[in-house]
């Protein structure tokens, strides 16, 4: 092997690789190198500096003009202006040569300023007023409380300018006193008897401060203008010695960090037919690529500069890491991974360098970056692993960690939210426990009783479920060493917990509709046993005691009353539809053609279908 390696850089790749590679499902002896390529050839890159202008326009209220650049109320000449200065800014060469003088003195160093737009030349601020339109320039607006007129209707009186009031008074009708009443009618001490008074906003005046322009009846509009240079990097592509990748990366890298592959050094400067100013970097490329085999399979590498950095990464770990990959897509399948399952993959990533360090590297990720796990093993990785594996491993990593070193505990929110969510179903079913029939407002307003009182219970009792899950979950990472433990996410399953409320208040006002019509025991008298137990068993101050006299059903809370005859019932509803105009006549209990034409005619108008009893009916027309 050390004559295969005849070059520093290449014994230098070889090791590199080695040391990512050994140890990951394969040894030192079963990775080889049959030859070995080395090329010098000048790499070069341009930087083409496009020249524009950059305008920052700012308003204020009142006079903000700036000295000796204000135009007045002339807006057309500050634009004339303007539009002059940003043809100088595109045209004007001399403008450019502090500038250009600064990149050709930092030679390479330049490359760092390369990557923003640069500052060419500060013309400077302008300004110019301009008139305010709500007030007209005066400052001062009608008073939106009297209307202008500096009056206002007097509150006492109502605007009558007198007050009327009843006294009693005795009289002498010839045989005794008597007292009688007597309305009176007195001058309003409030306005005088004018019926107006002066009025608060404006102080009489009529007029009150503008408040687009805070009473300064005129804006500053200020433009600030600069001449600046845009840069744009292109890498012409290079013919050498893997030179497609080598273009490719420093394509990638861009001018801030090429130099980490090339040495490179300003060359030269000039102007292109479009006026842009094109300044050539050029660097000596030292490349080496290496026929290496990884379990008798061949691979190509290749490396740029001294530090050996690596251009062509073909994907060695998708061969190393098989087994791990055809775990990693079998736990996709999975619906749910167990605990054993987890700690059993978490040892057997740990026991494999490169996946101990993707476990330690997801493990640290924030949460705004909790999705790029198959990027984040890439990194460790070297390159050395094609996309789609990183992803499939990265996504399987990220569930074992979930497991053994949870950012939240899910179970800890669910215990605490289950109460609020389950009295947000009661409530929903509860909506219709005292109707008979069901309209579109009932239905809509069971749903949102039901979704509100979810949600709004799952809501107050949110900061008792993160400190719950704070505290479970960090005693669940314990379990871990320090660098494997993921940061605590112990908001995020509030979302879930709404959303979950909101179904589950939803599906409440559907029990609710089922009880309606007996097809499933309505909620207040299946508590009612428990109900009851409370109101006898709880201290009257309890809050227990409370709900429980909250969910007794009518029936428990109340004596028994005696039912009414079908007569009775019939001239009650006889009398509610006399009253209604749907009957004429006398209440004689008794249900006639006239009576049932006329129940017909309710139930058409309120939209009632189906077989309703002479108790719904009658319900239905003492509650609508």
């Amino acid at each position: 092997m050390s004559s295969v390696l005849r070059t520093a850089v290449g014994k230098k790749l070889f090791d590199s690789l080695g040391e990512l590679l050994v140890g990951n499902h394969l040894e030192q002896k079963e990775l080889t190198v049959s030859e070995e390529r080395h090329e010098r050839y000048m790499a070069t890159c341009l930087v083409t500096w496009c020249f524009d202008h950059e305008l920052t326009e700012n308003t204020v209220a009142g006079n903000a003009a700036i000295a000796e650049r204000h135009f007045g109320y002339n807006a057309s000449a500050l634009n004339a202006h303007v539009s002059g200065l940003c043809r100088e800014a595109h045209n004007n060469r001399d403008l450019r040569g502090r500038f250009m003088q600064r990149i050709d003195t930092d030679d390479a160093d330049s490359l760092e300023h390369s990557s923003q737009n640069q500052l060419v030349h500060d013309f400077g601020a302008f300004t110019v007023h301009r008139s305010c339109q709500p007030c007209g320039g005066d400052g001062r607006v009608s008073c939106s409380g009297c209307g202008g007129n500096g009056k206002r209707r007097c509150g006492s009186c109502g605007g009558g300018g007198t007050h009327t009031r009843m006294v009693t008074r005795t009289r002498w009708n010839g045989r005794h006193n008597e007292s009688y009443t007597q309305s009176v009618t007195e001058t309003c001490g409030g306005c005088g008897g004018f019926g107006k008074v002066v009025c608060t906003s404006c102080g009489g005046s009529g007029k009150q401060r503008c408040r687009a322009c805070d009473g300064h009846g005129r804006f500053t509009d200020t433009t600030h203008v600069k001449a600046i240079a845009k840069p744009a990097w292109h890498v012409p592509a290079l013919s050498g010695l893997s030179g497609a990748a080598l273009t490719h990366a420093l394509r990638r890298y861009g001018p801030q960090h090429a130099r980490r592959l090339v040495p490179l050094e300003l060359a030269e400067t000039g102007y292109n037919e479009e006026d842009n100013w094109v300044v050539h970097y050029v660097g000596e490329a030292e490349v080496v690529e290496l026929d290496v085999g990884v379990k008798a399979t061949p691979y190509m590498v290749a490396s740029v500069g001294s530090r050996a950095t690596s251009i062509v990464t073909p994907p060695i770990f998708d061969q190393l890491l098989a087994t791990e990959l055809a775990r990693a897509v079998s736990a996709q399948n999975t619906k749910r991974l167990s605990g054993r399952q987890a700690r059993r993959l978490f040892g057997e990533y740990c026991a494999v360098p490169v996946l101990d360090a993707g476990l330690r590297e997801i493990a640290q990720l924030p949460k705004d970056r909790l999705g790029d796990s198959g990027a984040a093993l890439q990194k460790v990785a070297g390159g050395f692993i094609s996309a789609d594996t990183s992803a499939a491993i990265g996504k399987s990593i990220r569930k074992v960690l979930d497991k053994v070193s949870p950012a939240n505990s899910k179970v800890a929110w669910g215990l605490v939210v289950a109460i609020p969510i389950v009295l947000g179903f009661a409530f929903g079913a509860d909506s219709f426990y005292m109707r008979t029939t069901l309209t579109a407002g009932s239905v809509i307003g069971g749903i949102m009783l039901g979704v509100i009182a979810a949600v709004l219970g799952a809501l107050i009792v949110s900061p008792a479920a993160w400190a719950l899950s704070a505290s479970v979950s960090a005693v669940a990472r314990r379990r871990v060493p320090k660098s494997y433990r993921q940061r605590g996410r112990n908001w995020a399953p509030l979302k879930a917990a709404c959303l979950s409320g909101a179904v589950v208040g939803m599906l409440g006002a559907g029990y609710g509709v089922l009880g309606i019509y007996q097809w499933a025991p309505r909620v207040r008298d299946a508590a009612a046993p428990a109900a009851n137990w409370l109101v006898q068993h709880v201290r009257p101050s309890s809050p227990l005691h409370v709900l429980g006299t909250y969910w007794l059903p009518p029936v428990v809370a109340t004596m028994p009353v005696v039912r009414p005859t079908e007569a009775e019932m019939y001239r009650d509803i006889q009398r509610l539809l006399i009253a209604r105009g749907y009957l004429r006549g006398q209440a004689d209990g008794n249900p006639g053609p006239r009576t049932q034409a006329a129940i017909t005619r309710y139930r058409e108008r309120q939209h009632i279908y189906g077989p309703l009893s002479t108790e719904q009916l009658l319900a239905h027309l003492r509650t609508h």
